[in-house]
């Protein structure tokens, strides 16, 4: 499919690595990355969540070492806090409430920035494509 140019594994990277790294910058002023505002986001989400289901929900972007690494600097920032229920949850504090909305507005650039010339249409066939290609790969 593709002539002469980059074959799509080479997009797919280096999309991954821009969106990475524009992220990391973007949240820098918070001493946040990308790995941490998915943390950060999911916790938010879920309201209570185990560190086992946290770690499914992104186990393509993160492992068991970067989760606890994670879940440490947010407990030291005092954004979240660990449940002792019949399982350990991890939980959003009101401070850490707090700061995720302005995490959150910071992101809301991020992504509008990212996608600036791209229109609905155009996603959702990148969207489609991609899910086919996945498809076709577990065949």
């Amino acid at each position: 499919m593709h002539k002469g140019g980059k074959p799509i594994g080479y997009w797919l990277r280096e999309a991954d690595k821009s969106i990475s790294a524009m992220v990391n910058q973007k949240l820098e002023k918070y001493n946040l990355t990308r790995s941490h505002w998915q943390v950060l986001n999911t916790v938010y989400e879920r309201d209570r969540i185990s560190k086992e289901d946290l770690l499914n929900s992104l186990s393509h972007f993160i492992d068991d070492s970067m989760l606890n690494e994670i879940i440490t600097h947010f407990i030291r920032q005092n954004w979240v806090i660990e449940l002792n229920a019949p399982e350990t949850l991890i939980s959003m504090t009101e401070e850490g409430k707090e700061v995720f909305h302005d995490i959150f507005s910071t992101q809301q650039k991020t992504r509008m920035q990212l996608f600036e010339g791209v229109s609905e249409e155009e996603y959702e066939i990148t969207i489609n494509v991609l899910k086919r290609l996945i498809e076709n790969a577990k065949r």
